[in-house]
C-alpha cells in the first residue's frame, strides 16, 4: 500500500527483515552525536531529489563518537530514567509527558536525533521547514 501511495515514507525495521521492507540504514545513537550504541534500522522511500547518499557512505559515518564516552544500552543493561533522558536525547522534551514514559517506552523509542537526520536527508531542503 505503500508503494501504491506513491509518496515518501520511512518505517522503523528490524535486523534482518525479509526483502519487501529490507531496512536501507541502520543508525546508531552515536551517528547521531547521541552517546549509545543502540542500533534502529529503516527502510525508506524519499522524495525525488532526496540526498540518501550520507546514509549510504558506510552507514551514515558522520558519527560524532570521537569526543563521546559511547554506553551500550541493551534489554539486560538497566540504566535509570535520567540516564536514558540523557543517553536518547529527551532533554527538551515536556517534563509532563517524559513523567508518563517508562523506561521500556524511552529504549524501544526513535531518538529524535535520528528522526531529524532521516528528516533532512529524505526531505529535500526546499520542502523542509525548520
Amino acid at each position: 500500500m505503500l508503494r501504491a501511495a506513491g509518496k515518501p515514507y520511512v518505517v522503523e525495521n528490524v535486523e534482518g527483515s525479509g526483502a519487501v521492507l529490507k531496512p536501507h540504514i541502520r543508525l546508531r545513537g552515536v551517528d547521531v552525536g547521541l552517546p549509545h550504541d543502540r542500533p534502529r534500522y529503516f527502510h525508506i522511500r524519499a522524495w525525488p531529489g532526496a540526498n540518501l547518499r550520507k546514509f549510504h557512505v558506510a552507514n551514515l559515518k558522520m558519527s560524532t563518537g570521537a569526543n563521546l564516552k559511547i554506553e551500550s544500552i541493551h534489554d539486560g543493561n538497566h540504566k535509570t530514567k535520567r540516564e536514558l533522558i540523557r543517553l536518547f536525547g529527551l532533554e527538551d522534551v515536556n517534563p509532563r509527558s517524559l513523567a508518563r514514559m517508562s523506561t521500556r517506552s524511552i529504549t524501544q523509542g526513535i531518538p529524535p536525533a535520528m528522526t531529524k537526520a532521516i528528516a533532512e536527508s529524505v526531505i529535500p531542503s526546499k520542502l523542509y521547514v525548520k
